[in-house]
């Protein structure tokens, strides 16, 4: 059985994410606004296995599979400042890369392993 999806728009470019009913469910249910960024969440293999909702009011972290990792209704996202390629390690673990070195977003450590 697939998953549903519906057009939500994220009104600061002016363009449409089509994203699954229960992320859209999630997101008026905890009244956070207007989606405003989103991201595309990799493992170190370069593949996807996530993606990132930044909204007005707080963020959302879903896998491939549709299914919520992480979300808060108030908090910034952690991608939040970032429009290049970002790494997602699993909760809580928001990785960058710099010159092919990996740093962990939220202390700027040097992570070799995610």
């Amino acid at each position: 059985m697939g998953t549903m999806s519906t057009d939500v728009l994220a009104y600061s470019n002016e363009s449409y994410y089509s994203v699954p009913s229960m992320i859209q469910y999630t997101i008026e249910n905890d009244n956070m606004g207007d989606i405003v960024n989103r991201h595309q969440l990799l493992n170190q293999e370069n593949e996807q296995v996530a993606t990132c909702l930044d909204c007005e009011n707080g963020y959302i972290i879903y896998d491939v599979n549709d299914c919520i990792i992480e979300y808060s209704p108030t908090a910034e996202s952690p991608y939040a400042n970032y429009d290049d390629i970002v790494y997602y390690g699993g909760p809580l673990e928001y990785v960058t890369e710099e010159n092919g070195e990996f740093f962990d977003i939220t202390t700027g450590n040097n992570v070799s392993d995610f």
